[in-house]
């Protein structure tokens, strides 16, 4: 059956080349037991290890069945030893991760062939250990393994039965026993034993090879050869042949043993075993039928299994490779989220995940680095903002540049009396960050959004605890009804217990139901509010508690409350539908543009009334809140009819009216500069005629023409006024520092008598500089297609998409865009842009290095976890298991590495964010969400842990793959 010819074998040691098969030329037949003996080193394991195809040779050949080992591929040296070979090592090599039943039935699995748990139970009984299927090899005694080794070398019926010193490691009983058991499954298969037991062979052997050297010096054939004596002196006993008659001689040597003790064996027939040199062996296999390889299978189910069960052979080296992977991808984690920071992701993680209730956005147009200007939101806009994000946005109007509650006295209407009066030294007073007085704006509710004393339910869900919701009073100088939230009304007890005598308006307050119809007024306006409900409009959040009790609280908590309130209903009054358009329509209110121009602040007014173009309004720039007093009067220059005339004045793009009031400013060093005395003091003197009203109109609208013809006079025809807006209008310069323009305007004409007040009740009267057309706005960049509503406010639901789109909307810097209204974090860390994208980056190198150094730990556990296993993959590759299944093993016992680290390192990192963005938030103060670990981390840790298992396993896995099984089996 097998055919050794002139097989060599050299191994390369330090001490030099080593010969181990020098020319050997042997053949064996299909079954016994055949003994390879020599001393130590002569050879007789690597020729076991060739057979067996664990080593290659180096020239001659093995033949099996026909078929040469020259000629056999690495798989099919698999099949080979799958096939036709089982192993019985000296020290076992079970795999401990298997129990004993699980062991044997690899080798089944390995063929295809189904667990047969009768077949296991029966070769347990053959082998003498039944029932110890389901223990693990660290129970079992040296000599139960070696049964059981030997039960998986039976278990596919393999032709041939290597065996490797099997009772080396055994204690002599034992060593008999698996003897005794290896004689007698000889007598089906060829058992090959390699041992320096030699009484062992003596014994039990049918043919005992002797190697020295490499080289075959002996080849025995052993046989039983029956003698007609009937008493035999062996060594150590005497054999006597039972149912014979003793002659003299006999009965003396049978007399002696007694006497000297000696064994005495009775047996039916004494053979003795007679040595003989082993004949010619015929091909046997040739004659019958060829036999097929098997190719080895192991399920996946198998493979996963060994993977998995790889990881508890060293449990703390895996627990501190997993710690440290862990912490340095949770680290990584952690600084890419804030060197991947960016407004949009920001934003939009405020709206989903802050405290907010609501969210109030304002529009601005930016074309440049220098004009930012404020852009009134239609309701148009306001519809396509709700159908992109899913939003319930609504307009809230603020046309009166409303700031803090005014207690109104019905007695003394004109004096204004602020609640900051209320108290002494309100900087000191704990409680004042807390308990605001001002209102952002108003907001409108038609009666059928407000069901069962529940102002709009499937929005807000804003619950009336006091009062009725207010209704529309259309009467222009009477009190209109209004809701105030629960918050403005706590502030406003809050604020009167300040005061001796609680007095709200015309009303003693005791409780807060004590408001519902107490009066009240609005800084800067004369309009007559009465409290008609108080909303609930949500419970704050208990971490600005604080600011109830202290003083000198953080700033950015301070600005973080006030984004809250702005952002909610609690600073809004409550108004009917359609408030706003009566106002407009019975008080002659204006709707105000704000602009920004290279540095210059200007805001522009759009009246109804007054000053008529074609389109029925005309288009102002000033500073301050006015309105027209009714006795305004216009003169062009080459247009002598004003208003009264019925005739409609026009102004080019290019082309202003200039106040009278200030025209002595405005052109004072332009005339001491150019004029002679006598025409300055003729231009001075008609100036100050205009001014007084002492005169007749007639008289001053004479004066005004001269003064006109004085600046043609000086300057020539169509005056040009280069700086005139930027020298007046920029009341409120950067730096003190005046900016210019390039662009000019011509004076047509002079305006006098439309003034307004000031919003600081003490200063001065004021008067609007100069008019220009719709068309000169335009040219600065002022749109004034606008509409009537000032911001925008929504309830927040739990609208991923809409928080996404929203942020996005609120992150974009150019062209008509939104921004969160009064929000000053978020306003700082844009102004701040190029330095965190500095100080991100930095965060972002530290993470690539943290994360390398995570990829080193898992690939060194990795590579040194493969390493220890060199043992189980040789027993494994033994048995026939395919190089692509030990792959397959230790690349998912990576990648289950590299997944328990990704995810943990995943929840590591998630956790240290809140920490973070928690410490930030409440030591300081910073509310906005600088760590923010998400999709992004998650998808990157988990892939870079999974590519780190696959590129740390691949190359030792290749590697020991290509070793030889016989390699791989030594400790060493």
């Amino acid at each position: 059956m097998l055919e050794l010819v002139n097989l060599k074998k050299t191994y390369e040691t330090k001490a030099g080349k080593t010969v181990a098969c020098n020319g050997i030329n042997l053949k064996f037949a299909d079954k016994g037991l055949v003994f390879i003996t020599g001393k130590s080193g002569c050879g007789k394991t690597t020729l076991l290890n060739l057979i067996g195809g664990l080593d290659n040779f180096d020239s001659g050949d093995i033949i099996i069945d026909g078929k040469k080992f020259s000629e056999f591929s690495p798989a099919d040296y698999d099949s080979y030893r799958n096939t036709l070979v089982g192993f019985v090592f000296q020290e076992y090599n079970l795999l401990n991760e298997y129990s004993v039943e699980k062991n044997i039935n690899i080798a089944n699995e390995l063929q295809g062939k189904k667990e047969d748990q009768s077949q296991i139970k029966e070769l347990l009984e053959i082998v003498e250990i039944g029932g110890y299927e389901q223990r693990k090899p660290n129970q079992l005694s040296g000599g139960q393994k070696q049964r059981v080794a030997i039960a998986r070398a039976l278990v596919k019926n393999p032709k041939i039965v290597l065996a490797d010193e099997p009772t080396g490691a055994l204690d002599s009983v034992t060593g008999v026993q698996v003897m005794e058991l290896l004689k007698k499954l000889s007598k089906d298969k060829l058992i090959i034993i390699v041992s320096h037991e030699n009484d062992f062979a003596e014994k039990y052997a049918d043919r005992i090879i002797r190697i020295v050297d490499g080289q075959v010096v002996e080849d025995v054939t052993l046989n039983d050869v029956e003698i007609k004596e009937n008493v035999f002196e062996a060594e150590e006993e005497i054999i006597v042949k039972s149912g014979t008659r003793l002659n003299e001689k006999e009965t003396e040597s049978l007399l002696d043993a007694l006497e000297n003790n000696r064994k005495i064996n009775v047996t039916q027939k004494i053979t003795v075993r007679k040595k003989q040199k082993t004949a010619v062996i015929e091909d046997y296999l040739s004659k019958g039928e060829p036999i097929s390889f098997i190719k080895s299978k192991m399920k996946f189910k198998s493979v996963a299994s060994l993977g998995a069960k790889s990881l508890v052979v060293k449990p703390i080296r895996l627990i501190i490779t997993i710690l440290l992977s862990v912490i340095a991808f949770a680290i990584f984690g952690v600084f890419d989220s804030v060197a991947s920071y960016n407004g949009e992701r920001a934003l939009t993680n405020l709206l989903r995940t802050a405290d907010y209730s609501a969210v109030s956005v304002v529009a601005k147009y930016n074309d440049d680095n220098y004009y930012n200007a404020d852009f009134k939101l239609t309701q148009s806009y306001i519809d396509s903002l709700n159908a992109k994000t899913g939003y319930s946005f609504r307009g809230v109007y603020d046309f009166f540049d409303t700031e803090k509650i005014v207690s109104y006295k019905r007695s003394n209407y004109n004096k204004e009396v602020n609640l900051d009066e209320l108290y002494v030294n309100a900087t000191s007073v704990a409680g004042r960050e807390y308990y605001l007085r001002k209102v952002s704006g108003m907001v409108e509710f038609k009666d059928s959004e407000v069901v069962n004393k529940v102002v709009a339910p499937n929005e807000y869900d804003y619950k009336i605890v006091y009062g009725e919701y207010p209704t529309l009073n259309q009467t222009y100088g009477e009190s209109q009804g209004v809701g105030i939230s629960n918050y403005l009304a706590d502030s406003i007890m809050y604020w009167l217990d300040k005061k001796e005598t609680k007095i709200f308006g015309d009303k003693h307050i005791q409780t807060i139901e004590d408001l519902i119809g107490a009066k009240l007024v609005l800084e800067n306006s004369d309009l007559l509010f009465e409290i008609s409900a108080i909303i609930d409009c949500g419970k704050i959040p208990d971490k600005y508690s604080k600011l109830k009790t202290a003083t000198g609280n953080p700033a950015n908590l301070i600005q973080d409350y006030t984004t809250y309130l702005n952002a909610s209903c609690n600073l809004l009054l409550f108004m009917p539908d359609g408030y706003f358009n009566a106002q407009r329509e019975s008080a002659n209110r204006v709707t105000s543009y704000v602009a920004n121009y290279k540095g210059i602040d200007y805001k522009a007014q759009l009246f109804e009334n007054g000053v008529k173009r074609s389109e029925n309004k005309m288009d102002y720039f000033y500073y301050n809140v006015n309105e027209f007093d009714g006795s305004n009067t216009i003169l062009f220059k080459d247009l002598a009819e004003d208003k009264e005339t019925g005739i409609t004045p026009q102004l080019a793009s290019n082309e202003i009216l200039v106040n009278a009031h200030n025209l002595e400013t405005m052109l004072d060093n332009d005339i001491k500069t150019a004029a002679t005395s006598t025409l300055k003091n003729t231009f001075y003197n008609k100036i100050d005629l205009v001014k007084n009203k002492g005169f007749t109109l007639q008289e001053r609208r004479q004066a005004m023409k001269e003064i006109l013809e004085l600046i043609e006079q000086v300057h020539g025809s169509g005056y040009e006024i280069v700086n005139a807006y930027a020298k007046h209008i920029n009341i409120v310069g950067y730096d003190g520092k005046v900016a210019k323009t390039s662009k000019k305007y011509k004076v047509v004409g002079i305006y006098f008598d439309v003034n307004t007040k000031d919003a600081t009740p003490s200063s001065s009267t004021t008067y609007l500089p100069f008019v220009m057309s719709s068309e000169g706005l335009t040219n600065m960049g002022i749109s004034t297609n606008q509409g009537i509503y000032s911001k925008a406010i929504s309830a927040l639901t739990d609208n991923y998409r809409g928080a996404a789109k929203l942020g996005k909307m609120l992150s974009e810097d150019s062209g008509m865009c939104l921004t969160w209204y009064k929000n000053g974090i978020l306003e700082v860390l844009d102004n701040n842009a190029e330095f965190l994208d500095q100080f991100l980056k930095l965060f972002l190198y530290v993470a690539i290095v943290v994360v390398l150094f995570s990829v080193f730990m898992l690939m060194n556990y990795i590579t040194t976890s493969i390493v220890s296993k060199r043992q189980s993959i040789g027993v494994l590759r033994a048995l026939g298991t395919r190089g692509k299944s030990i792959f397959e093993m230790f690349l998912i016992e990576s990648l289950i590495i590299a997944l328990i680290n990704g995810v943990i390192a995943c929840v590591v990192g998630y956790i240290a964010s809140i920490i973070v963005n928690n410490y930030l938030l409440e030591v300081m103060n910073l509310t906005v969400s600088f760590v923010l670990f998400g999709i992004r981390q998650i998808t990157i840790i988990l892939c870079a842990s999974l590519v780190t298992g696959l590129l740390s396993s691949i190359l030792p896995i290749v590697k020991i793959v290509k070793e030889k099984p016989v390699a791989l089996i030594r400790k060493d």
